[in-house]
């Protein structure tokens, strides 16, 4: 193809740019020529390079279709108004600025080029929709801005602006004004507004004068002269260490829909005007403050100090002559990054803020795409998912169209690219709207972030020393409505017995049903009751009571059970202690627990440190020699004799089974414990590494199963599993839940604990009806049951607790098994709280892809508060979990 216009076109003068070759603009003419014709050509006046901004919004254009990078403005005229007029108006406009008579072309080009064309004509509907109803013209309005919307342009015929005038009623009129986000921004479309209104005066009242308006070539011009080694330094200096976007966590909606939606609130007159006086205090823009409000709000939802989200710019560099009246694209969209320290003052913290936007102002013509290039941010992921527009409107915007008619009701329909934008609309209030990807975010949770953001401004005003940590997301009415959405009741358990209690009566009320399943053994409640009682007795003849501390190191056995009952029974507390412990970690727990007496066996005692048995009786469970080590050594080579003689199933206890104050298998009296008393001691990492003990008393572990009946209606017909360790408070639930109904507890061997298939017939073989398991336990053993079976047809519940649970992994157990028989159920809590403190059946709905781990409300009895420096925190944002109640230790 010849570089040389052709022939037709070969006395058509052309300025071309003074800045640039004239070789490519011959062939961009030449180009054309072919495209659009020879006559259309002939209209040309101008052809010049695009802005950066303009390149970008090309390429998304072209990709995404026409509709896309559509702006829309609507507004209520009334008065005395006439089309004719306005229309001229528009078409004086459109003479006086080269953008609305620009098209853009890049099929067959080096680079895309925007052509000014001499004249156009402008797209002008008038309708008449005086005979609807007012709510059928809304209607019908709704839907003519959808189309037109959806209508689009094309980009290589000018004008990409079209108007339409809608009459509703005599003196009232629609105005919809079109355009397409390559010739114009949001300034622009202010200034020019402004400017038609003046020229519709000016046609009516016979003649305005304006100024004369720069073209936009001549700021495409400075742009290309602009060093960009210098801006490249500074935006590296100002992202250093940003690697990755601030994202702000939210749960995705339950019916995610394509589009952008917005949501709205207006700040109180009260807090504008605080927000001005702190702005003539600290010398900063309400732009600053609004971006600053964001930057706390965000870091707060997201749990960073260090947050990065976009900000728009007006883009139009001071010193270029005419540059507040030019009508282009201008606007950019620029990183911001906000440092946040609790401990600062908001009123230094608000200039030091401003500060650095200001010392960044002149550079703010880079493209964002440089910048990104720039940055630490791995290509292709987002520099930032939050905007923050503030839409500071050129002088005179206040005004409302003139003596003759009324402008009202001005809305802006225009889309985003960007998860939240947040558009901040100062005048004599402050109109906060934030606009939201409707397949990520909802409206509710859009209006909360507003209402949170509006709390924040309010708090800026509250003191210029006030420290940004004590600066609240919620008032006070919203942390009462937080903490009643938490905490729907507060329930009182105080009457529950002892668990040790509750077993006892159920021995009494069932002797013969099975409590105790080991392997092929089983023990009748009965059996259970009386080889506990005969320890039991040992224990009281060397001291143990109320309020003292049993450690029990037993192998995993009946044995072991027996030894915790025997504990309680003797009135005691139990402290459980792993026999598969190093010889450390044995000696830190006998010696920081400072218990009286140690309960285990021969072979066990063998690998306790010596100087750990100090000051400390053992009782051995496979010798009747009791050995005080205050006072002799251990006994070694002494007689042994098994505490539990006869059948396993046999009552080997002498006198009558009964339940508060029974004889024990020698006819000493069993304790009472007291709610207050003791129970167990269970040793949990602590923050500093080193394991600290943690105090349970009776009440607060009986009042654990009463808080919890409701969800899982407990009975004697169940059969439990002990899974877990004693060391581990889980098996606290696991021990007594099975135990205070009269329920079966089946006893998991070591092998069977580590081997999936074997735990899966396990299940089956032993009819479990309740499985409590830690996540990473169950998932394997899901996975065997899934593919080899059995299936566990008689199981109603699985509990998860003890750690995090992942949802996600839970879906082809779902599939295959439901989520109803057996119930999924996860519980959330610590040793400190009594094991647990929440409980969320879990649905389909949670078990989604990408659904967050939901740990669900609280126990009746117990309160659950989310704060952040002492305060509750909104729905969705992370913070430190507060629980109160009778679980506490």
């Amino acid at each position: 193809m010849s570089s040389e216009p052709p022939s037709g076109f070969k006395h058509h003068r052309c300025p071309l740019p003074s800045d640039t070759a004239a070789g490519p603009f011959r062939m961009a003419l030449s180009v054309a020529s072919e495209q659009v014709g020879i006559p259309v050509m002939m209209n040309v006046e101008d052809i010049y390079p695009l802005a950066p901004l303009q390149r970008g919004l090309l390429f998304h254009t072209v990709a995404d279709g026409g509709g896309m990078y559509t702006e829309q403005l609507a507004c209520r005229i009334e008065g005395d108004f006439h089309p004719a007029a306005f229309r001229e108006a528009w078409e004086q406009a459109c003479a006086r600025h080269t953008v609305l008579r620009t098209s853009f072309l890049w099929e067959n080009l080096e680079s895309p080029v925007q052509v000014v064309h001499k004249a156009v004509r402008l797209p002008w509907a008038e309708l008449d929709w005086r005979g609807l109803t007012p709510d059928e013209a809304e209607e019908r309005l709704e839907v003519f801005l959808a189309e037109d919307r959806a209508q689009g342009f094309d980009i290589t015929r000018a004008p990409l602006l079209r108007i339409a005038v809608i009459r509703l009623a005599d003196d009232v009129y629609e105005l919809v004004c079109s355009n397409h986000h390559l010739i114009f921004d949001g300034w622009s479309r202010s200034v020019l507004f402004r400017e038609v209104l003046a020229l519709y005066e000016g046609v009516r009242g016979g003649g305005v004068v304006l100024p004369v308006v720069r073209p936009y070539r001549e700021f495409v011009a400075w742009l290309g002269a602009q060093d960009s080694g210098v801006a490249e330094g500074v935006w590296r200096a100002a992202l250093d260490g940003v690697v990755a976007p601030t994202v702000l966590p939210w749960d995705p909606p339950v019916v995610a829909e394509p589009g952008v939606a917005s949501a709205l609130v207006s700040v109180s007159d009260e807090v504008v005007g605080g927000l001005r006086e702190l702005c003539r205090r600290q010398g900063v823009t309400l732009g600053t403050v609004v971006q600053a409000a964001w930057a706390l709000l965000l870091g707060r939802h997201a749990g960073q100090q260090d947050v990065v989200f976009g900000a728009t710019v007006s883009g139009r560099p001071a010193q270029l002559p005419g540059i507040e009246s030019m009508v282009g694209l201008f606007i950019n969209t620029l990183p911001v990054r906000v440092r946040l320290d609790g401990r600062a003052a908001v009123g230094p913290w608000l200039r030091e803020l401003q500060s650095s936007l200001v010392e960044l102002r002149e550079f703010e013509h880079t493209p964002l795409t440089q910048i990104q290039g720039w940055s630490q941010v791995p290509r292709g992921t987002a520099l930032f998912e939050s905007l923050v527009v503030v839409e500071n409107l050129p002088p005179g915007e206040a005004d409302g169209g003139g003596d003759r008619v009324r402008v009202r009701e001005v809305r802006v329909s225009d889309e985003t690219d960007t998860p939240l934008t947040l558009v901040a609309a100062p005048g004599e209030g402050l109109q906060l709207r934030l606009l939201f990807q409707r397949e990520r975010y909802d409206h509710d949770g859009a209006r909360r972030l507003l209402d949170q953001l509006a709390t924040v401004l309010a708090g800026f005003t509250a003191g210029d020393d006030r420290p940004l940590e004590e600066v609240r997301l919620l008032d006070e009415a919203g942390e009462l409505e937080r903490v009643r959405a938490l905490n729907p009741g507060r329930a009182v358990f105080a009457n529950a017995p002892a668990p040790v209690t509750s077993f006892t009566r159920r021995a009494a009320e069932r002797p013969d049903a099975v409590a105790l399943v080991w392997g092929e053994r089983q023990f009748t409640y009965r059996a259970l009751q009386a080889r506990a009682a005969a320890t039991a007795t040992r224990l009281v003849a060397h001291g143990i009571g109320p309020e003292k501390l049993c450690a029990v190191l037993v192998d995993r056995s009946p044995e072991q059970v027996a030894a915790v009952l025997a504990v309680q029974l003797a009135g005691g507390a139990y402290l459980p202690v792993d026999a598969g412990y190093p010889a450390e970690r044995l000696a830190y727990l006998l010696t920081d627990s400072r218990c009286t007496v140690l309960l285990t066996t021969r072979a066990l005692l063998e690998r306790v440190p010596a100087h750990a048995l100090d000051n400390l009786t053992v009782v051995l469970l496979d010798d009747t020699t009791t050995t005080d080590t205050t006072t002799t050594d251990t006994a070694n080579g002494s007689t042994t004799a098994d505490t539990a003689n006869g059948t396993d199933t046999a009552d080997t206890a002498n006198g009558a089974d009964t339940a508060d104050g029974a004889a024990g298998a020698d006819g000493a009296a069993e304790v009472v414990p007291l709610p207050g008393q003791l129970a167990y001691v269970i040793y949990t990492s602590g923050s500093t590494g080193q394991p600290k003990g943690v105090l349970i008393e009776h009440a607060q572990a009986a009042r654990l199963f009463t808080a919890a009946q409701d969800h899982f209606h407990f009975d004697r017909t169940d059969v439990w599993t002990l899974f877990h360790s004693l060391a581990f408070d889980f098996s606290v639930w696991e021990l007594w839940g099975a135990l205070i109904h009269g329920a079966r507890l089946v006893l998991v061997d070591d092998t069977t604990r580590r081997t999936p298939a074997d735990m899966a017939r396990l299940l089956t073989e032993q009819a479990v009806t309740i499985l409590n398991q830690t996540p990473s336990a169950f998932l394997p053993l899901a996975a065997a049951i899934i593919q080899d079976g059995p299936r566990p047809t008689t199981l109603r519940a699985v509990v998860f607790g003890g750690e995090a649970l992942p949802t996600d992994r839970l879906a082809d157990w779902a599939h295959h098994m439901g989520t109803t028989h057996p119930a999924l159920i996860n519980m959330y809590g610590i040793t400190e709280t009594t094991v647990h403190v929440t409980c969320q059946p879990l649905t389909p709905h949670h078990l989604a892809p990408g659904a967050p781990s939901t740990i669900g409300r609280p126990l009746p009895d117990l309160t659950t508060h989310l704060l952040h420096h002492h305060h509750h925190v909104p729905t969705g944002m992370t913070g430190e979990i507060h629980v109160g109640g009778a679980g506490l230790a």
